[in-house]
């Protein structure tokens, strides 16, 4: 059986949108038709951000565009727990790295370049971006900022250090995987 809730939270929606729900822990599975009203809920909010999303980019000059969706990416970090899962591999790249398929499915592989400094995340293959908003927007280029600012906040909590990340191949943009860069800086993240 799935909570409404955690149906809610398997569909991508952000923390905001499912605090309209917080209240409610009506058993979606048994009911065909609380389940058909929560999926149409889910896609209207859905859709509602993508407006959102696609009115930010006709609004916005480009680099406050870029740091709004990153500040999603990192919201969205801390939302989903990925965050969280840093702490028992602080101060230890490596390990990290080599157990992040493991608690991460959207990862294939990672590994850490010491002479450059980078960090290279090499996705799973799949047919599409895991973030329904970002499918459902009309400038899904900009969600690859989002996505960058997820593994900002993860591996500037991970490290304590300033990073930059660079996404590579995306599904967003027709690839069949996400692939991230992240290049570690010497300086102190000044606040996380």
């Amino acid at each position: 059986m799935m909570k409404r809730r955690n149906f809610l939270k398997e569909s991508g929606l952000c923390s905001a949108t499912l605090a309209l729900f917080k209240t409610q822990e009506a058993i979606a599975a048994d009911d065909p038709t609380e389940l058909k009203r929560l999926r149409e809920q889910k896609d209207y909010f859905v859709k509602r951000h993508a407006v959102m999303y696609d009115i930010l980019s006709k609004e916005l000059d480009p680099e406050t565009l870029k740091q709004v969706y990153l500040k999603f990416g990192k919201e969205c970090a801390i939302h989903w727990g990925a965050v969280n899962k840093t702490e028992p591999y602080k101060g230890n790249l490596e390990e990290y790295l080599k157990e992040l398929p493991a608690f991460d499915k959207w990862q294939e592989k990672a590994w850490f370049d010491k002479d450059k400094k980078l960090v290279t995340i090499i996705g799973i293959k799949r047919d599409e971006c895991v973030c329904s908003m970002a499918r459902s927007s009309n400038n899904p280029n900009w969600c690859n900022f989002c996505c960058a600012g997820h593994q900002k906040a993860i591996f500037e909590e991970l490290l304590g250090k300033e990073v930059e990340v660079t996404m590579g191949e995306t599904c967003l943009s027709g690839g069949e995987r996400c692939n991230h860069f992240i290049r570690i800086s010497d300086q102190d993240v000044k606040s996380i």
